[in-house]
């Protein structure tokens, strides 16, 4: 399912840097003839590449490729000279320090202003406003809301009030994991909502209404659960806290992962972030890196035997590997020589 949001006569495509042929091929054959198309908050990854290619290739034009990636990875680097070296100035490709989030690297309106009739966005809040700035429809505090995303899982409160209902509706769809197709129809409807809400200049409808009734209720239990996940964590040596997601899943309580991840955080420093839970693969383990330790730990060295990861932050282990990932962690982990934060 490709997640599409239209807004002011522009075709927004929500997608992952790491997108699989698969996808590329449902992507490239579900556009109209010659579309002027751009890209935003997508780091240069060789499937990013392989896609763009793709497109070239059907006719497409590429009339701009925005993203704030460039510090991470060696390849994407290359990726992204080889880019500047076909396309010029279309490309604007930096590291996080030059933009703190992609909405400061286009303009409002620019979608319109430049011809483009399709952007494919990062399926995240910085990507998702981006999209919006750029086709025109901007209030005020959105550069600072995807700011704010991009630095931390819990500013919550520094959020303006599309911000905060963007991040809140979020949290309550079903996890991608255990339901892709649910996730994906459920965040197609939350980013279509809040499109047309903010094109509308954030005028009350029926529509809002609803989708805030909902997000309220449903956030109320989802954080409760969030509580109790945090209150029956187990820390175990090698700092890592795990947490068991399975009996709520059971039991269709949908839990707030942020709000999980900030008390365990609260209440035993930088750990690693562990919850077992049930996906389209079966029970696995979910873990994740504190930020604090970004960049200085890349959890795929960890990764037993038989097992692969494309993301340095976070990794998904299945249940019966478990054991084995956590004697590679603490092997390696006891020799780090980083400061460990515990507070």
């Amino acid at each position: 399912m490709v997640l599409v949001v239209n807004l002011n006569g522009v075709r927004g495509i929500a997608i992952q840097p790491y997108i699989t042929e698969k996808d590329r091929l449902e992507l490239v054959a579900s556009l109209p003839p010659s579309s002027r198309f751009a890209c935003i908050d997508l780091a240069p990854s060789t499937e990013m590449c392989a896609l763009i290619d793709q497109l070239i290739a059907a006719g497409h034009r590429l009339a701009c490729f925005a993203d704030h990636h460039l510090n991470q990875v060696q390849v994407e680097k290359e990726n992204a000279e080889g880019l500047r070296q076909r396309f010029g100035e279309a490309i604007r490709l930096v590291d996080r320090i030059a933009a703190p989030s992609c909405a400061h690297l286009i303009t409002r309106d620019e979608w319109r202003k430049s011809g483009v009739s399709v952007v494919l966005f990062h399926a995240d809040n910085d990507g998702f406003l981006g999209f919006l700035k750029a086709c025109g429809a901007w209030y005020l505090g959105l550069e600072d809301d995807a700011d704010i995303s991009e630095r931390s899982s819990n500013g919550i409160s520094r959020l303006s009030r599309v911000g905060r209902l963007l991040v809140e509706s979020l949290n309550t769809i079903p996890y991608f994991s255990m339901d892709p197709e649910g996730h994906l129809r459920e965040k197609q409807r939350v980013y279509q909502t809040i499109a047309d809400w903010v094109a509308s200049g954030c005028q009350a409808s029926d529509t809002i209404h609803q989708l805030k009734y909902e997000v309220s209720a449903a956030c109320y239990v989802a954080k409760l659960a969030a509580y109790q996940l945090a209150d029956e964590a187990i820390e175990l040596p090698g700092r890592v806290v795990l947490s068991d997601l399975r009996p709520a899943a059971h039991s269709g309580i949908k839990v707030s992962l942020p709000t999980w991840r900030y008390e365990v955080l609260r209440r035993h420093g930088n750990v690693l972030l562990c919850v077992i839970g049930i996906g389209h693969m079966g029970e696995q383990v979910y873990v994740e890196l504190p930020r604090d330790w970004w960049g200085k730990i890349d959890l795929r060295v960890h990764l037993p035997d038989g097992v692969s990861g494309r993301l340095r932050t976070r990794v998904q282990v299945p249940l019966d590997k478990w054991e084995a990932f956590l004697a590679r962690w603490r092997e390696v982990f006891s020799a780090l020589d980083f400061p460990l934060n515990r507070s």
